[in-house]
């Protein structure tokens, strides 16, 4: 059942690539407040306040943030100030 749910997961992540929004992490800018730890957080924060489930509606890496449909990531672009 386990590998099912991984394979479900990955499929979602290829099938979002045109709803993606890219983070910009740079090593030199990290801070305390400014981790890819801190903006995982962050994120997912902002995310389920919009009503958005981890995994099903969103998915996040390092690097980027992957959103099931377009009105999802418009939703989370008006909402995330990377400057926090």
């Amino acid at each position: 059942m386990q590998q099912n749910t991984n394979l479900q997961t990955f499929d979602d992540w290829m099938s979002w690539k045109d709803n993606v929004y890219k983070l910009n992490i740079k090593s030199s800018r990290l801070s305390k407040t400014n981790t890819p730890k801190h903006l995982n957080k962050s994120i997912t924060y902002i995310c389920s306040n919009l009503g958005l489930r981890p995994i099903q509606d969103f998915q996040i890496t390092m690097n980027e943030v992957r959103f099931r449909t377009k009105t999802f990531l418009a939703m989370f672009k008006m909402n995330f100030n990377e400057n926090e």
